[in-house]
């Protein structure tokens, strides 16, 4: 009989085990598409969001430089499958952004990202460099090349999943981190890490998005609001601290404005398909 006992309590600890392992990269970031819609939703859609992004705070060695709020309304597509995405960024004038409308426009296609400046100068650089206008509103939908899981960890009370990684953003390879509820599958924050030395000094970049208040747009989850903190520190001959807080809240999305005319046309002659979104 107590032998009996022996082998069942060895199954359950074994089954248990079993049960409790930790997921893979793709299996985090499996869960977490499908958790907010999946990817026949997310697969080449048109997404327009009118967004608030108020400057909490924006310091320098302690004194307050700079606060205020700025209104942007974004237009983006993605096409997951040829990794292509085209993105207009319209700035509305305010006491940050100045007194005129302005627009920048990101296209992504065949292994090159275009940007095209609002002073009408134009920028082409390799397809891998970040921009965090062609990830709204979905970041982090695909699972980075040698991600790596390290230990569960707790944020705001929730334990979530730690998906660590290397990013090569605008020539600089910075160290990534994703956090996922391990209930919901949900993004709930991301930090990337930038660490550089020169002339005698380190300067080390910390940035970290929490991600908030999701809600359901046509069956998709969105996060409504982004909060961004980002710190830089400088040690050396001279060292200075300073830190940006930044809170973005959604006012208004929807999908679908024109998907065939991204696609077809945005993509081939990006300045002329633009130019029909872009108005004052």
């Amino acid at each position: 009989m107590k032998k009996r006992i022996t082998l069942v309590s060895i199954y359950f600890i074994l089954f248990s085990a079993f049960g409790q392992q930790t997921p893979t990269v793709e299996e985090i970031y499996a869960k977490y598409i499908m958790a907010i819609g999946g990817n026949e939703k997310l697969a080449n859609i048109v997404n327009k969001v009118d967004v608030s992004a108020v400057f909490s705070e924006y310091t320098i060695m302690g004194a307050v430089e700079n606060q205020g709020t700025t209104k942007q309304e974004i237009i983006n597509f993605r096409d997951y499958a040829n990794v292509q995405s085209a993105t207009i960024l319209k700035q509305f004038p305010s006491a940050l952004a100045g007194d005129k409308i302005s627009f920048s426009r990101y296209l992504t296609a065949n292994g090159k990202t275009t940007i095209l400046f609002p002073d009408g100068k134009k920028q082409v650089m390799a397809s891998t460099t970040y921009n965090r206008y062609q990830e709204q509103p979905f970041p982090e939908t695909v699972a980075p090349p040698g991600g790596k899981v390290l230990p569960n960890e707790t944020l705001n009370g929730k334990e979530v999943y730690v998906v660590n990684y290397q990013q090569n953003i605008t020539g600089s390879e910075f160290n990534c981190y994703a956090y996922f509820e391990t209930d919901s599958g949900l993004l709930v924050a991301s930090k990337l890490i930038d660490k550089k030395e020169s002339f005698g000094s380190t300067n080390t970049t910390i940035s970290v998005n929490n991600y908030e208040d999701y809600k359901e747009i046509g069956g998709i989850l969105i996060p409504y609001k982004i909060k961004t903190e980002q710190k830089t520190e400088t040690t050396g001959a001279v060292s200075m601290t300073s830190v940006t807080k930044m809170q973005t809240e959604v006012i208004t999305i929807t999908f679908n404005i024109d998907p065939e005319d991204f696609k077809q046309n945005c993509f081939q002659r990006p300045e002329e398909c633009f130019a029909g979104y872009m108005n004052d």
